[in-house]
């Protein structure tokens, strides 16, 4: 509990407040290897999580610029199709003057 609070940037004086102890036992426990070794512990795992986090962002962000690029060339696509339909259709009308 103490590792996780001075972890958050909680001050010694306001974690032996909220927990109803004395200051010397905080500063006790926070000087205890075992403190430590759980305060490294909960570092690692935040690091982990935003690591995690900032990979689902980037995954989401490359999925929706993905689907825009696809729909572009879908738009391009018909564009193109409308073209050769209106060029078929004046070389039609071009031989049936002629």
């Amino acid at each position: 509990m103490v590792a996780g609070l001075t972890a958050r940037g909680v001050t010694a004086e306001d974690t032996a407040t909220m927990l109803r102890c004395s200051l010397r036992l905080i500063k006790q426990i926070r000087a205890n290897p075992m403190t430590a070794v759980s305060l490294y512990a909960q570092t690692i795992a935040v690091e982990v999580e935003t690591a995690r986090l900032h990979a689902k962002t980037a995954k989401r962000a490359y999925a929706y610029e993905l689907e825009d690029l696809r729909m572009t060339a879908e738009r391009y696509k018909k564009q193109r199709d409308d073209l050769i339909d209106q060029l078929v259709a004046q070389a039609r009308r071009a031989e049936t003057k002629a």
